[in-house]
């Protein structure tokens, strides 16, 4: 089973997680050390078929996010 979220290993206290808008689907960045959001970054728009897509988590592997 894969992690649902990942740290980033360049920088300490963000975390990566699987993230779902209404137009897509992407990642989400959540900065600890602020205790803020630091972005959103589609990987799949919707198109006209929203819910077409899923993703169950991240894991990072030899500093690669899969």
């Amino acid at each position: 089973m894969a992690p649902q979220f990942v740290f980033d290993p360049q920088r300490p206290g963000t975390l990566y997680y699987p993230a779902i808008t209404a137009a897509s689907i992407g990642v989400g960045c959540l900065d600890l050390d602020a205790r803020a959001n630091c972005g959103f970054f589609p990987l799949v728009d919707y198109g006209a078929a929203p819910g077409a897509y899923s993703v169950g988590g991240f894991v990072e592997h030899d500093g690669n996010l899969y």
